[in-house]
């Protein structure tokens, strides 16, 4: 779908929790069954979280870790992740979960959580391999090369230290609302 794609093009990206698990391209020398496992091992069987297994999974496949944005550009791209952006800099140099912005991990943060949680030898032969070999040409986007690209990000939700905000702007809302259905039946009267 992104073949072709130029600067005259506007793409739009929306990301929320559980994107990690349902956005799934593996790497051309891995299987789907590869990464299954490896999940498998590493969250069921080891109890690894989502935080320690997202580099991995950034490794592994060809969409995570920004990687979308390399096949989106050179179009524009807006980026709507569920959550608030917050800081610039954590977004930038800091994320390793919203696949359509930088990855901050490498491919040795997977080899070390694997190892932390002993799960280096339960996963696929196939996935140890390419995590070892690190190619270079394969490693997740960087802010670096993000930067370069021609993005705009926005974020659905305040966050927790943002929530005194959101009260007010719902107790508009609300009266908003209330003073329309009064409109709609004085129309009626």
């Amino acid at each position: 779908m992104a073949k072709g794609l130029n600067e005259q093009d506007l793409v739009f990206t929306c990301v929320a929790n559980g994107v990690s698990s349902l956005l799934t391209l593996p790497a051309a020398d891995l299987t789907l069954e590869d990464l299954r496992q490896t999940t498998l091992v590493t969250q069921i069987e080891r109890g690894m979280t989502t935080r320690e297994l997202n580099p991995i999974r950034n490794h592994l496949d060809r969409m995570k870790g920004g990687r979308i944005s390399r096949y989106f550009h050179p179009a524009r791209m807006i980026h709507i992740i569920s959550i608030d952006p917050g800081d610039y800099e954590q977004r930038m140099r800091q994320n390793y979960w919203l696949h359509n912005l930088p990855d901050c991990t490498t491919f040795q943060d997977a080899i070390d959580s694997l190892k932390r949680y002993d799960a280096w030898e339960a996963v696929p032969q196939a996935v140890r391999k390419h995590l070892v070999r690190a190619d270079p040409r394969e490693e997740t986007l960087k802010a670096k090369d993000f930067e370069k690209m021609s993005f705009r990000i926005f974020g659905l939700m305040p966050g927790y230290w943002q929530s005194g905000k959101l009260y007010p702007a719902m107790k508009k809302a609300e009266e908003l609302v209330s003073r329309r259905r009064c409109w709609r039946q004085a129309d009626r009267g």
